[in-house]
């Protein structure tokens, strides 16, 4: 998987989302980002890295996103651990991360 995510074109964000005061601009925009990037399989798979690289913000203003998002209800994130076979025939375990996105209030 390549490290860089290319930015939407289009962002969608709900009039609910639009008027919900307590969340900033910035995290309205990025709600409607992760949208668009959770579209084609139902959830978004990026890692903090790969999303602060898109949004050109740091690491610690994704968590911070994500976070108020999440507190607002309209994301869940799911991390597990996946086995990953080495070339010895061993199973190292790799983290990932689902971000699911709600589209409704």
């Amino acid at each position: 998987m390549s490290n860089t995510l290319e930015l939407p074109s289009t962002c969608i964000i709900p009039a609910f989302v639009r008027s919900n005061k307590n969340l900033p601009d910035a995290a309205k925009i990025y709600y409607g980002e992760l949208f668009v990037l959770a579209s084609k399989f139902g959830y978004c798979f990026a890692t903090d890295e790969q999303l602060s690289k898109m949004k050109e913000v740091s690491i610690g203003t994704i968590e911070r996103w994500n976070l108020l998002l999440e507190d607002e209800g309209l994301i869940n994130r799911c991390t597990r651990s996946v086995p990953i076979e080495n070339a010895d025939g061993k199973f190292n375990f790799k983290k990932t991360r689902r971000i699911f996105v709600n589209n409704h209030p």
